[in-house]
């Protein structure tokens, strides 16, 4: 009996291992009025992409999908989104909700929902009430919230005509970003494809998805390599949330520090490596590789000391390695810099015989507000009270393209808030201090909004005691590209009596009550400049007079005359 077990064991252990089972993947097809000669471009496209990528791809009509929406770890594919069954459209939204994937091309996502007529026949809304008499059963299509894919303002249209999703956060700091992560295959500003992973804080719907959108379906080499790539390592369900250095900007001396936040979506525990290397004028030096063990559903914070580095520009590495398949990879920038160094004391604007002046030469300031291209779209409840200048919103290479087309338009001054209400100044004075220095590079003065007051800036007159740490956090004392600091921005006090932002008012907070709070303040000064509100109102009532109106403009002129001044 021992012979026969040994032999057995033996048998057992000699068996061949069999291959892991290829990942499934949904590609939608089927006939309709949605299958024009681009859908059945996109499907050939689709299966040789997801073929080459290793799944196992079957087919499934449209109408047919809901039936068989799969678990969250099949890809599903679709070759537009934007006009299908509206029974389809709430497929692909739980199918996100629930944690799945995506993989889409097309027009405008979920712009026209399509319902079935009691004669078979697949029309949108206005086409159905116009054939049938009556509107469809179904409650109106919302289009959900997306990222990268709907509402409409998540995407534009490029000059080519393509559907082209807006830029999000694309993990580039140590600071997760709850809004998901952001990658480019291809040219960040005109990408071949976007991936757009949506993290997994929380128990939030739509945790865990990966969307991918191709504003073109056919891609070529090197490109097209690069997103089979993708596509093969996301069955691995294992991504960076974000990757980088602490902060974007390094003083010289520093210890630069930073942190890999890994997360493991998958159904099962993986065992991975993370590899990185730091690039600078002397190449890439790799650095020792981290072995990773994360638990089904497990987010992993892994600390980096990048060390001192010398004075540059630097170019960080990360690569995610489950044997020697690459699973995920972010490559992060660093600055290490002196930022007195640059300075120009003479580009200093200077107020000069009443003009503006830099250099010794008359300067005409041409200004605009200024936030960057990814923060366009975003839901106001989740950006509102945030920076773009907090490390996991700021991305110095759109910054960079931004400021470029500013300064090609021919503008020399943005405006832009510093401060939120988030209270991470520290880190967000790295980040100006980049912006600033890239604004130099372009010939662009920055006029700088500050939280000068707390509570209710326009009434309480509360000064901010971190004020004074705002501005040497961002090192803005002498900078030459600092035009001007704006004390408060777009104060709101409302209508005569109600409104406004409520605020402290001798000691009580007030709230809801408009301009009737600074009625008080606005009597003394009426009275310290007119000596009582009658005297006021007979003073306008005697200027209201055409002739009156007329003297006074022609005195007004003498005066600026007689002092030698120019009108």
């Amino acid at each position: 009996m021992k012979f026969i077990l040994a032999l057995l064991l033996i048998a057992v252990c000699l068996r061949p291992v069999s291959a892991q089972p290829a990942p499934r993947a949904i590609l939608v097809d089927g006939d309709g009025p949605w299958r024009d000669g681009r859908w059945a471009f996109t499907v050939t496209e689709f299966s040789g992409l997801l073929r080459d990528a290793g799944y196992s791809v079957t087919t499934v009509s449209p109408v047919d999908l809901p039936s068989v929406l799969p678990a969250r770890g099949t890809l599903v594919a679709v070759p537009s989104l934007e006009s299908l069954p509206f029974e389809t459209f709430h497929a692909v939204v739980a199918h996100v909700d629930a944690g799945g994937s995506w993989m889409a091309s097309g027009g405008e996502p979920f712009r026209d929902a399509l319902y079935l007529t009691p004669a078979g026949k697949w029309l949108d809304s206005p086409a159905y009430i116009q054939e049938v008499g009556s509107p469809p059963p179904q409650e109106p299509f919302v289009p959900p919230a997306i990222e990268t894919l709907s509402p409409s303002r998540k995407q534009y249209t490029n000059s080519l005509g393509l559907r082209v999703p807006i830029a999000r956060g694309r993990g580039l700091s140590a600071t997760p970003n709850p809004d998901g992560r952001y990658r480019v295959i291809g040219d960040l500003l005109a990408p071949a494809a976007t991936l757009h992973f949506s993290g997994a804080f929380g128990f939030n719907p739509g945790s865990g998805s990966l969307i991918v959108w191709l504003p073109w379906p056919q891609l070529f080499d090197p490109l097209r390599t690069q997103l089979v790539t993708a596509l093969q390592a996301a069955r691995n369900r294992l991504y960076f949330m974000n990757t980088g250095p602490e902060q974007m900007v390094w003083l010289p001396g520093e210890d630069v520090n930073g942190r890999a936040n890994i997360i493991n979506v998958a159904d099962s525990p993986v065992q991975a490596v993370l590899q990185w290397s730091i690039s600078g004028a002397s190449g890439p030096v790799p650095q020792p590789a981290i072995p990773v063990s994360l638990a089904v559903g497990e987010m992993r914070s892994v600390p980096l000391d990048f060390g001192r580095l010398p004075n540059g520009d630097y170019t960080v590495t990360f690569r995610l390695m489950i044997g020697n398949q690459e699973a995920d990879r972010i490559d992060s920038p660093v600055r290490v810099f002196d930022p007195t160094l640059t300075r120009q004391p003479d580009r200093k604007i200077r107020v000069v015989d009443g003009s503006f002046s830099a250099g010794g030469r008359h300067v005409f300031l041409s200004g605009v507000n200024y936030w960057p291209r990814y923060i366009a779209g975003i839901e106001q409840v989740d950006f509102n009270g945030r920076s773009w200048l907090a490390p996991e919103q700021y991305d110095p290479d759109l910054v960079e393209a931004d400021l470029s087309q500013i300064a090609a338009l021919h503008f020399n001054l943005v405006n832009i808030q510093y401060g939120d209400l988030q209270g991470d100044w520290i880190h967000q004075g790295r980040s100006l201090m980049d912006f600033l220095e890239r604004c130099r590079h372009h010939g662009i003065w920055a006029r700088i909004a500050l939280h000068a007051a707390i509570g209710n800036e326009a009434l309480t007159g509360t000064l901010n005691p971190a004020l004074g740490s705002y501005l040497t956090a961002a090192g803005l004392p002498g900078n030459d590209r600092v035009f001007a600091y704006e004390l408060l921005w777009e104060p709101f006090i409302g209508s005569h009596d109600q409104g406004g932002q409520g605020g402290s008012v001798n000691g009580l907070f007030t709230y809801n009550l408009g301009r009737l709070i600074l009625d008080p303040d606005w009597r003394a000064w009426v009275d310290d400049r007119y000596g009582s509100l009658a005297n006021a109102g007979k003073i306008r009532k005697r200027l209201s007079k055409p002739s009156v109106r007329a003297r006074e403009l022609v005195l007004h002129c003498k005066g600026w005359t007689n002092n030698k001044r120019r009108w």
